[in-house]
């Protein structure tokens, strides 16, 4: 009987944790990927974690959801140590002083392929708006958006075009 119980609970807990409660992220699972071209011929690809915050999803009443989420700058990884040194400095990601990269949504819609989150996305605080269309399936939110580095102060020090301006984001959010 009380094993009933239990399950019961877990399973009516699992279902109302979708229902615009506010979920927990599962950071050591979820992280952000981003991709730039280097010199108009390569790329240079890294991912951040630490992903936390809120997240209240409900896929049947959007507006009862809503993202409130950060991660963390010193985290940066692109498989080259000097490199994300040089990134967690002043002229980058500066993470001494800004210690999160946030993104919170002012509207969650919708859409034939999956949702969009528009919200604001602050670095270095510097915000802007942006949208990031996403996909929800097995726990996992999937999402892919475009900003322009140059928005958020985002240098390479040289003065030079060694990096393109336009950044390409993936975001894995996982809950448990």
């Amino acid at each position: 009987m009380l094993r009933s119980v239990v399950i019961a609970l877990v399973v009516l807990l699992s279902l109302v944790s979708y229902k615009g409660v506010a979920q927990k992220i599962d950071a050591d699972r979820s992280y952000a990927k981003f991709n730039v071209s280097k010199l108009g011929f390569s790329n240079v690809s890294g991912t951040f974690k630490g992903m936390e915050g809120r997240l209240s999803f409900d896929p049947e009443d959007m507006g009862r959801s809503q993202f409130d989420v950060c991660i963390r700058p010193a985290t940066v990884s692109t498989g080259e140590e000097d490199r994300d040194a040089h990134l967690k400095e002043k002229d980058f990601f500066n993470v001494k002083k800004y210690p999160k990269i946030c993104f919170k949504s002012t509207s969650l819609l919708k859409t034939k392929t999956g949702y969009l989150a528009t919200g604001q996305l602050t670095i270095k605080g510097k915000s802007k708006t942006v949208n990031i269309p996403f996909t929800y399936a097995n726990r996992t939110f999937k999402g892919s958006f475009q900003v322009n580095r140059k928005d958020f102060d985002l240098n390479d020090g040289t003065g030079m075009f060694v990096i393109g301006d336009i950044v390409t984001v993936e975001i894995y959010c996982i809950i448990p």
